[in-house]
């Protein structure tokens, strides 16, 4: 728990953050399971080019999906297409874009805005940033842009005042300072409402949601998904609206190893 909880109740928080392990594994075939990609199932890079992801993840995610009857996500600021080639074999739903773009099955949906001139004016307009400092990276996305700072984290703050400024140039796009980058993109486009959606189609429809998040991108969905009776889990011990912890992506992934394996499965 939080601060704001122990205040709520009249106590004083005791510090610290508790790192409580996997919890028990809910019961796949009521449940629907949306999963940061970046920071939470697999470690953050520094550039998106040097993503590694460990050998087992994709045959875990596949046997998740099938266990769950399909109502897995992948929820990413990456391209449907980019997490596809990341995670080959697996079968469940990718949310892309932070919400931009939407695959359930065969049906795939993109936003209106993606590929569109604006898009690429936005982008080129960006890419001045990297006369600021190479270290900076420019990563188009289908509906938007991003700036990736990890490099030169004292940077980004003046990456955000570069990026919003871009933006009132564009008045359909909103500006998000993450931890790790900075994106502009469609403002109907976020986490949340992606995920409120996607709890309304079939295979989703009518299940427990668990959601794993780490960033600051990912409270509005769990506050969500808690607020409906699900749970969140938190990867790092910044503040959250998650009831569970865990200290890094390798924890996620062996709790999700768990989860994956029948024996271990709640009845």
């Amino acid at each position: 728990m939080y601060p704001q909880f122990y205040e709520m109740m009249g106590f004083q928080h005791p510090g610290g953050v508790c790192f409580e392990g996997c919890p028990p594994a809910p019961n796949l075939s009521t449940t629907a399971l949306l999963i940061d990609f970046d920071g939470t199932l697999i470690d953050m890079a520094e550039t998106p080019d040097q993503t590694f992801v460990p050998k087992e993840v994709p045959e875990t995610m596949s046997r998740l999906a099938e266990a769950a009857g399909g109502a897995v996500a992948v929820i990413t600021g990456r391209s449907v297409d980019e997490v596809r080639r990341l995670l080959p074999g697996y079968t469940g739903a990718i949310v892309g874009g932070h919400g931009a773009e939407v695959l359930v099955g065969t049906d795939h949906w993109v936003h209106p805005l993606a590929g569109s001139e604006t898009v690429a004016k936005m982008t080129q307009i960006a890419h001045a940033l990297t006369a600021l400092d190479p270290r900076l990276i420019v990563e188009p996305k289908p509906a938007g842009v991003a700036v990736h700072c990890l490099r030169v984290p004292e940077m980004h703050s003046r990456i955000c005042k570069f990026m919003d400024a871009i933006r009132q140039q564009f008045p359909e796009f909103d500006v998000c300072c993450g931890r790790r980058a900075v994106e502009l993109r469609p403002r109907d486009v976020n986490r949340a409402d992606a995920v409120i959606r996607l709890l309304d189609r079939t295979p989703f429809k009518g299940r427990r949601p668990v959601y794993f998040g780490d960033d600051q991108l990912d409270e509005r969905a769990m506050e969500y998904v808690v607020g409906t009776g699900g749970f969140a889990i938190k990867v790092g011990d910044a503040e959250s609206y998650a009831s569970h912890r865990l200290r890094g992506s390798k924890e996620v992934r062996d709790c999700l190893e768990v989860w994956s394996t029948p024996r271990r499965s709640a009845a």
